[in-house]
């Protein structure tokens, strides 16, 4: 037996793995960049971890298991509504092996799993398309109107006073009324 080859079809391996990884992130990566030219604002999907699994993912850890999938187990699509202010809506479940593939995505009652990146833009485009991901997109649409219509006056009134040009109020001293020796 030769080990030396078998280490050379292990690293072979592990080439094909970090190859899939890539090729994902690349998908998630183009469809990111289309969904910044969405309007009224730019959307992004991105994949995270939901609190049951940081928990799973602790407990598992303390019993020294083994992960054979990335632990984001869900697509969030997120809008920044203005300056700083963000909304996100979960759309689907999401599960990736650690090599790449399989991925899995579930949403609208459905799980389905890719293989390859066909595969992958083949889901992703149901995704896009499906009812729940229209729902998730007309409610980010509808808190922008609502949060525009929340939204403070421009701060071309009166301006408030701040440390540093706020004068401080003047003090008297009291006046002396003890009789005078």
């Amino acid at each position: 037996m030769n080990f030396l080859d078998l280490i050379g079809k292990g690293i072979e391996k592990s080439n094909t793995s970090k190859a899939a990884s890539r090729e994902v992130e690349l998908v998630f990566k183009e469809l990111n960049t289309q969904l910044q030219e969405f309007r009224p604002f730019p959307l992004k999907l991105y994949r995270s971890t939901s609190t049951m699994q940081n928990l799973a993912l602790t407990l598992g850890k303390l019993h020294n298991a083994e992960h054979e999938y990335l632990p984001e187990d869900q697509l969030h699509l997120s809008a920044e509504l203005y300056e700083n202010t963000f909304a996100i809506e979960t759309v689907a479940g999401w599960r990736q092996h650690i090599d790449g593939y399989p991925c899995t995505l579930k949403f609208s009652g459905q799980e389905i799993s890719c293989f390859n990146k066909k595969e992958l833009l083949s889901a992703i485009s149901e995704l896009l398309t499906s009812i729940s991901f229209g729902n998730a997109v007309n409610n980010l649409i509808e808190r922008s109107k609502n949060k525009k219509s929340e939204t403070p006056p421009p701060h071309d009134s009166a301006p408030t006073p701040n440390k540093k040009t706020a004068k401080k109020p003047t003090r008297k001293k009291p006046e002396d009324h003890s009789p005078s020796m």
